[in-house]
C-alpha cells in the first residue's frame, strides 16, 4: 500500500468538501483500502459497509430468532428497512 495514494485521495476528498460536499461515498470497494474515516473530518461511506448493512437488514428479517449479531445490529436490522440500514454507517460517522 503506497501511503501517497491515501494522501492524494484525502486531498481530493478535501477539495470536494471545499466545494460543498457533505460526505464522501467510497463507491469502489478499493477506496477504503487507501482512505478511511480517520483521515477525514467529514463522513466517509463505504459502499461495502452499506451493502453489508443492507444485506443483513434484508436477511435479518428471515433469520431464526435464536441467531444473534454483534453489537445489537440484528435488532437494528430487524427494526429498519434495508435502505435505513444501509445509511446507518453514515449516521454513525456523522455522530
Amino acid at each position: 500500500r503506497d501511503p501517497n495514494i491515501g494522501r492524494e485521495m484525502q486531498a481530493l476528498a478535501e477539495e470536494l468538501f471545499d466545494q460543498g460536499a457533505e460526505m464522501i461515498l467510497a463507491a469502489c470497494t478499493e477506496i477504503p483500502l487507501v482512505l478511511d474515516q480517520s483521515q477525514l473530518a467529514w463522513p466517509l461511506i463505504s459502499s461495502t459497509d452499506a451493502l453489508v448493512a443492507a444485506t443483513i437488514a434484508y436477511a435479518g428479517s428471515q433469520v431464526a430468532e435464536s441467531v444473534r449479531f454483534a453489537d445489537g445490529f440484528r435488532k437494528f436490522a430487524l427494526d429498519n428497512t434495508p435502505r435505513e440500514a444501509a445509511l446507518e454507517p453514515a449516521r454513525i460517522a456523522a455522530d
